[in-house]
């Protein structure tokens, strides 16, 4: 990933440039503590006072899922999981909205081969494997070690909502929408988390 000011932080703490070594966070001062950016393709990552904010960064097309985001949000996570200063993560998506699911767009109308699209007769292990790959990376954030709050800023749709369910705790603002349309093709959703979390959904305001 493209690091911002990465010479002044490391995920144990921050290099004082005096001492060439690197400093425990606990111990530094307020203008010690360096912002961290972090560029994951799609996903920007920040990170301050033991909060690692990863964001969804395709704000032009209400963040869809690209065929790069799904790999972009676990490299994300799994370097929010190794960061020992970080102690909780929260999730959200830039401009409007949080996710608008898979962007059709680019899977459905672009010209060209893409995992989205296939020469007929169709081949469902061909799709399985394009989507079980998705999922996989998806459930990166459950299976995060630190505790994951879902920030939903806007909408989470279909594909959206399969992320937004992976996170431990979601607080959705007052005119946020949650659900998953193709169900009514192709029923249960890909994670299967709203199995797991639709007994314990609670809309709060986001602020």
């Amino acid at each position: 990933p493209n690091i911002e000011r990465s010479s002044a932080a490391t995920s144990a703490g921050i290099i004082s440039p005096t001492l060439n070594k690197i400093k425990p966070l606990h111990k530094l001062s307020t203008h010690q503590r360096i912002k961290l950016l972090m560029d994951f393709g799609s996903v920007l990552y920040e990170s301050m006072d033991r909060v690692a904010t990863i964001t969804l960064n395709r704000p032009e097309r209400f963040n869809a899922i690209s065929e790069t985001m799904p790999d972009d949000i676990a490299s994300a996570f799994k370097h929010a999981a190794k960061d020992d200063s970080v102690h909780v993560v929260v999730l959200t998506g830039a401009g409007r909205g949080f996710c608008g699911g898979y962007d059709l767009k680019e899977f459905a109308e672009t010209p060209g081969e893409n995992p989205g699209i296939q020469e007929m007769p169709w081949d469902p292990m061909i799709d399985y494997n394009f989507m079980d790959r998705c999922t996989q990376n998806f459930m990166s954030i459950w299976r995060c070690n630190k505790p994951v709050i879902g920030r939903i800023n806007g909408d989470a749709v279909a594909g959206g909502s399969d992320i937004a369910l992976c996170c431990d705790i979601i607080i959705m603002n007052e005119k946020a929408r949650i659900g998953y349309p193709p169900s009514r093709v192709w029923g249960c959703p890909t994670t299967a988390m709203w199995v797991c979390k639709k007994p314990n959904l609670c809309f709060l305001q986001a602020t």
